[in-house]
């Protein structure tokens, strides 16, 4: 299997001092699903957040588990570059990000590719 990031072009999307329940980092793309390849997030407060697939209409898929991802309070979530990607949404889903325990001020970025289906 080849590398998702030697096949399809890397982008970036920077998480910027978002206060947010459920917010669409990555639009989606008809076709194609969005391959996350890693990402940083800082949150201001303790929370528990969800990567999710959302395609328009239906209901979000949780991409990290049923549980989520803790982070503490002042503190940092990091999933180091993996050309081959920790998860990818469903073909012509967006990719967001949601509070599960409520909302949180955070930034960061995040690394990924989109592979046409």
């Amino acid at each position: 299997m080849a590398a998702l990031d030697q096949t399809y072009g890397v982008r970036h999307a920077q998480i910027s001092g978002v206060e947010w329940d459920a917010v669409e980092l990555i639009a989606a793309v008809v076709g194609a699903k969005i391959h996350v390849l890693g990402f940083v997030l800082n949150t201001h407060t303790a929370v528990v957040i969800q990567l999710q697939s959302k395609v328009a209409g239906e209901d979000a898929v949780d991409l990290a588990g049923a549980n989520g991802l803790s982070c503490g309070a002042a503190g940092t979530i990091v999933a180091p570059y993996n050309p081959f990607g920790w998860f990818a949404t469903e073909t012509g889903a967006a990719l967001q990000i949601k509070g599960k325990n409520g909302t949180c001020a955070s930034s960061g970025f995040i690394v990924y590719v989109v592979e046409p289906q």
